[in-house]
């Protein structure tokens, strides 16, 4: 027995056979059919099949009116193209009763068919609606993680920025300290130079002199714009008499005058030393003697006053103290 036909186009080739078609669809059936060879060979056997059936039921001669019935309904049926379903009325009615019955049976198979491939069919849809449920779930849940992600990617990115700036910022911090301390480094040098020159040159004063009878004071100030100057005093307790030297002095106003002071315990009050005016260089160096005679010079102190007609400057102080011996 040959394998039977098989044609994408089953389905509507039954449909053909069984009368299932409309007449538009059965005209446009017919057409492909006279350039398909496969397909009328699919519509042959399906015909064949069907009539094979109808002939294996038990045969059973119909009422009357059922033959009435089924022949007006076959006669209905377009018969169009080869290898057609030939219904005979012959006597007794037998012909049209085998080809009823080969419908029906026919029409049973055909329905079978399409019950099985339409229940497929759910299975298959309720399957895919499932696993694009589950798809869809995926879907979500990975945009979540996505989302995730990419917030913190974000915070990631945040705190690399701020620890970049705060990098740059120390790295800025450290930069000034450096320059600041070499700054310091310099003044220091200098000072430390400049120390050791005034020490040279007192020593150069108080050559042939005895030393047990001098004394020398470093002034140092705590007023920010004065730190930087210098300030030493040679003093000759002998003669009452001292040598001041000034450098990296801040200029003063034109109506005012640094003035030196000694401060002597047995004293109420300071005792007037001079007024000290230094060159546009802050540089000054004076011979001072106080206007009275000192027991015991136990500070020297400079002053800012204001500027008068007497060259021995203001008697008492009422400026500000700008310098002073420890």
């Amino acid at each position: 027995m040959s394998n039977p036909v098989t044609h994408p186009r089953e389905e509507e080739a039954a449909a053909y056979v069984f009368g299932h078609m409309d007449v538009v669809e059965r005209a446009a059936f017919v057409r492909d059919l006279e350039g398909d060879a496969v397909l009328r060979q699919v519509v042959q056997e399906l015909e064949a099949t069907a009539a094979a059936m109808s002939l294996a039921l038990p045969q059973a001669v119909p009422s009357a009116a059922l033959k009435s019935r089924v022949l007006h309904s076959v006669k209905g049926i377009p018969q169009e193209g080869r290898g057609k379903l030939v219904v005979v009325a012959g006597r007794g009615g037998r012909g049209a009763a085998i080809v009823g019955w080969a419908a029906a049976a026919a029409l049973a198979i055909f329905s079978g068919v399409l019950w099985e491939r339409l229940n497929t069919s759910e299975q298959s849809l309720a399957s895919s609606e499932h696993r694009l449920a589950e798809a869809k779930d995926w879907a979500k849940k990975t945009e979540t993680l996505i989302a995730e992600s990419r917030t913190k990617s974000d915070e990631l990115k945040a705190s690399i920025e701020s620890s970049e700036k705060a990098k740059k910022d120390l790295q800025q911090s450290y930069a000034k300290t450096t320059a600041a301390a070499d700054v310091l480094r310099q003044e220091v040098t200098r000072l430390t130079t400049t120390n050791k020159a005034l020490e040279n040159e007192i020593g150069v004063v108080a050559k042939g002199r005895k030393m047990d009878k001098m004394e020398i004071a470093n002034l140092q100030s705590t007023v920010t714009a004065y730190k930087q100057g210098v300030a030493v005093v040679v003093w000759d307790s002998a003669k009452q008499e001292g040598v001041l030297k000034l450098e990296k002095m801040p200029p003063l106003e034109s109506n005012k005058d640094y003035q030196l002071w000694v401060v002597d315990p047995s004293k109420d009050k300071p005792v007037n030393a001079g007024v000290v005016r230094v060159n546009p260089e802050g540089y000054a160096k004076v011979q001072f003697k106080p206007t009275i005679d000192i027991q015991k010079a136990d500070k020297f102190a400079l002053s800012v006053e204001k500027k008068v007609e007497d060259p021995s400057g203001v008697p008492v102080g009422a400026g500000p103290i700008v310098l002073i011996s420890p």
